[in-house]
């Protein structure tokens, strides 16, 4: 059995552990500058459990010991313990140790390949609670995560005037599948015509967005952005930051089993195990990793 080990920017195949109380079966990529620091890839999987059956990892999991978590803020806590960091073996590998709290029970009707997306629709919905319908009239959520493409699709249920701004062709043909009005960036002008902009990838500039909102315009981070946020314009133009935390995974769940959210068509690729390390490379956004597996 083998892993994936993440050293100095490229990936290393190398044994996998032989104490393992879980069996990856899915798996996601993170976003090309996501917060990947000392992380194998592949921070959020569903598994097979060794005596609980199908689990899912918690992205989310505050590590309840910072002030913020002592304070009752666990949804500020910059010190998620996503798997993969610390004693949490995390990563891709056709078996592995996870603590047992980081690890959510998926209902038995759920398919992995829904169960997968959850964490992603968990940050889509927590970032839309802070876009009151009807409050501003003219909103666009910014991205191309999976993340992205369903706050678009939470935002176009409930006024035609949301869009999506996404960077990818990938991203533009499936936001156009689904009903959602949608642009590139690179063909939208900044028109200072935003009341809300919610950007759902921390890979993307917030200051060349900044000119596409209005004055008295908000923005909503989902996650951390690259490049910090130019407060000379924030101030100057009277723009309000709103920090987004993201739902519960069981949340996520829920939306897809009601049919408010769709999983299929997320996946840009799916790939082996063995067919990620020669790709790590390269751009990548919402693909799939299946390990080998199959219930």
């Amino acid at each position: 059995m083998i892993r994936l080990v993440r050293r100095k920017d490229g990936l290393e195949v190398e044994p996998s552990t032989s104490i393992a109380n879980i069996q990856p079966i899915r798996c996601l990529l993170p976003m090309p500058d996501a917060s990947t620091e000392g992380r194998t890839p592949g921070g959020v999987f569903v598994a097979r459990h060794d005596s609980r059956g199908l689990v899912i990892s918690d992205p989310h999991a505050p590590c309840r010991s910072c002030s913020r978590c002592t304070d009752g803020l666990s949804e500020a806590c910059l010190q998620r313990r996503c798997p993969g960091r610390g004693m949490d073996e995390g990563g891709l590998a056709e078996r592995q140790l996870c603590a047992e709290e980081l690890l959510i029970d998926v209902p038995a009707d759920v398919d992995p390949d829904v169960a997968i997306w959850s964490s992603e629709a968990a940050t889509a919905l927590g970032a839309m609670r802070s876009v009151v319908p009807g409050d501003r009239p003219y909103v666009s959520v910014v991205g191309d995560s999976a993340a992205a493409i369903l706050a678009g699709e939470l935002g176009s249920q409930r006024d035609s005037r949301f869009r999506l701004l996404c960077q990818r062709d990938s991203t533009l043909k499936e936001a156009e599948r689904r009903g959602i009005r949608v642009r590139l960036l690179s063909d939208v002008g900044q028109h200072g015509d935003q009341d809300v902009l919610v950007l759902l990838d921390g890979a993307l500039e917030v200051p060349s967005l900044l000119p596409l909102l209005r004055p008295r315009g908000r923005l909503v981070l989902a996650r951390p952005p690259r490049v910090s946020v130019d407060f000379s314009t924030l101030y100057r133009q009277q723009l309000t930051v709103v920090p987004s935390a993201a739902s519960s995974v069981r949340s996520g769940f829920d939306a897809f089993m009601k049919g408010v959210l769709r999983a299929d068509g997320l996946a840009e690729r799916v790939l082996a195990l063995e067919e990620v390390g020669q790709w790590w490379q390269k751009p990548r956004a919402r693909t799939l990793v299946r390990i080998g597996a199959t219930l």
